[in-house]
């Protein structure tokens, strides 16, 4: 599950996006390096624990603006057109919730808009 090479490779990229000493504290960094040092595949079920709420948090954290706003924004004004438009007679509007390319343009569109004018 946790490899040397993963978790190495996970310190990097936090490093390189700026992430590291502000997304965990100095625990939490210590146990990512010394586990990384130490061990080549990490077999104990407390620090897979561990280590699985360092990871969140940095991937959490090395998420882009627009990711982080689709994944709010999205999904409930996309429900909102869809109900509007089956309100106004389009039976087809239903397939539009599993558009991925559909979702995207509408969060596209309120993540360019001007901060006083954005839904959310």
């Amino acid at each position: 599950m946790f490899t040397r090479r993963f978790l190495n490779e996970l310190r990097r990229r936090a490093v390189r996006r700026r992430v590291l000493y502000s997304a965990i504290d100095g625990l939490e960094r210590g146990i990512l390096y010394l586990t990384a040092r130490t061990v080549d595949r990490v077999s104990s079920p407390t620090l897979i624990m561990q280590l699985a709420e360092i990871v969140m948090k940095l991937q959490e954290a090395m998420e882009s603006g627009f990711r982080r706003h689709l994944k709010r924004f999205g999904p409930r004004r996309l429900v909102e057109i869809v109900k509007q438009a089956v309100e106004m007679g389009s039976e087809s509007a239903v397939d539009w919730v599993t558009d991925r390319g559909f979702l995207q343009y509408l969060t596209f569109l309120d993540f360019n808009q001007q901060a006083g004018y954005r839904a959310a």
